[in-house]
């Protein structure tokens, strides 16, 4: 199409680039016909009422959680002042003109809009560093490699780490055994959780520590560690689906042999966001990252160590996929009124030039979700030789970074205002048939919690 360009907001194409805040104003509220407005208005009114028939809100038990806010910056708060200010001048000059109520409301919109923008700017931005590693048999050096890589990264800007599975020790079921730390004891008994304790103190951030063998009583786990910018533990996930494969000719493993799977997801509250833990394996399952979207996370995490056989098929495929399964979309009502009461035929059109203005106040917003892996490096001179390969998938299923076998750490930046500015045509929460199927959240339900 000539002439089109991109929506600062929502990505949406707009035919005439000199669009301005005036355009809103004038020819949108003065210049429409509203000749057909209870007519197109009564349709959406059916519509809806044909949704509602669906039972949509009960396709997820409990309901799911809304996405939480990072915490607000005092940054943030001046400029929030600096707004109202803004607002309240312009209030002042729609009702000294007496201007239509309407023009009023979009006046006011205007305002909000940049003041949104502004919050979202400074508080939800942050580097992640993924950390493809290689691991040896010696468990000392390992984890002195590790460490030299979180500082790297530290040093670099990254405020959230995240690590391989199983990043102390081979991956086989005869290590296990031999590597295997007793994390709640800490101290000299886990090694390698007080390193990422002490690391994530000194340093103030995130880590996501990848996954090692786990010793609790007489049983053994594939267990991630997440620890917080004070170096206290945030979180504990023990690999829920274990790895048992056979492909004849091609791979057979089996981790049954001596880990036991864990029993509850595991969501957290971090300062960087709201964090729901995988482990390789898991990713594999669209009902576990289903919840963690239920639950509100922004950002799921998996370190996994794909082999040469499923990694080249399923690997950046599973990672994709867990968002575009996950996309949890509340209707733009604000848009779909004003369109009917304006007659506007072409909702996309008319969403894409004025739907940024008119929908905040009436809807929420969408929340997809980033996605996050961490392999080790390749080594081909293993019993169990890694696909690598780290990545980041973006809101909407596009990969924003990626790397291949080699060791390296890749740093990238993760915006979760884009979350929310990434909207769609396509209202799969209010489509869904609460009336047919249904998602549980058993550990949610049984729970006294809401998370």
């Amino acid at each position: 199409m000539e002439g089109t360009r991109l929506c600062h907001r929502n990505l949406l194409p707009t035919t005439n680039p000199s669009l301005t805040c005036r355009f809103f104003s004038n020819s949108v509220i003065h210049h429409t016909s509203f000749h057909n407005y209870k007519t197109n208005f009564s349709k959406f009114l059916v519509s809806a009422t044909m949704e509602a028939s669906f039972k949509p809100e009960e396709a997820r038990v409990p309901a799911a959680l809304p996405l939480p806010t990072p915490p607000v910056t005092k940054a943030t708060f001046s400029l929030f002042l600096l707004h109202f200010y803004i607002i309240d001048y312009n209030s002042y000059q729609v009702a000294k003109f007496g201007h239509f109520l309407l023009h009023f409301y979009v006046n006011i919109r205007i305002c909000v809009e940049l003041l949104y923008d502004v919050i979202i700017f400074f508080v939800h931005q942050f580097k992640i560093a993924l950390c493809q590693l290689s691991v040896t048999t010696d468990k000392e050096r390992n984890i002195a490699h590790v460490q030299q890589a979180i500082e790297d990264a530290a040093d670099k800007g990254a405020q959230l780490i995240l690590l391989p599975e199983i990043w102390n020790s081979p991956y086989s079921n005869d290590s296990f055994p031999v590597y295997a730390e007793d994390i709640d004891a800490g101290g000299d008994a886990s090694p390698s959780t007080r390193m990422l304790s002490e690391v994530s103190r000194s340093r103030k951030i995130t880590i996501i520590g990848g996954s090692i063998p786990e010793r609790s009583g007489d049983k053994l786990y594939n267990s991630c560690c997440v620890f917080g910018t004070d170096g206290k533990l945030l979180a504990k996930h023990r690999k829920i689906h274990l790895f048992d494969i056979d492909i004849p000719g091609k791979m057979t493993f089996k981790e049954s042999r001596t880990l036991t799977a864990g029993e509850r997801p595991t969501i957290v509250d971090t300062e960087v966001g709201r964090i729901g833990i995988g482990i390789c394996y898991d990713i594999r399952f669209q009902e576990l990252a289903a919840i963690y979207a239920a639950r509100g996370a922004h950002l799921l995490c998996y370190p996994g160590a794909f082999n040469m056989t499923t990694g080249p098929l399923h690997w950046e495929l599973l990672q994709r996929a867990r968002i575009t399964s996950n996309i949890y979309v509340t209707c733009p009502a604000g848009l779909l009124i004003a369109s009917a009461l304006f007659g506007v035929k072409d909702y996309a059109v008319f969403s894409s030039v004025v739907g940024i203005y008119l929908s905040y106040p009436l809807c929420t917003y969408s929340w997809q979700l980033y996605v996050a892996t961490c392999s080790p490096a390749r080594d081909g001179g293993s019993s169990y030789v890694a696909w690598g390969h780290s990545t980041l998938v973006g809101p909407f299923g596009e990969v924003l970074v990626t790397t291949e076998h080699e060791e390296t750490t890749l740093i990238a930046e993760i915006d979760y205002s884009v979350i929310e500015q990434r909207r769609t045509y396509l209202p799969f929460q209010k489509q869904r048939r609460g009336d047919l199927y249904q998602l549980v959240d058993v550990d949610r339900l049984n729970s006294t919690g809401t998370k």
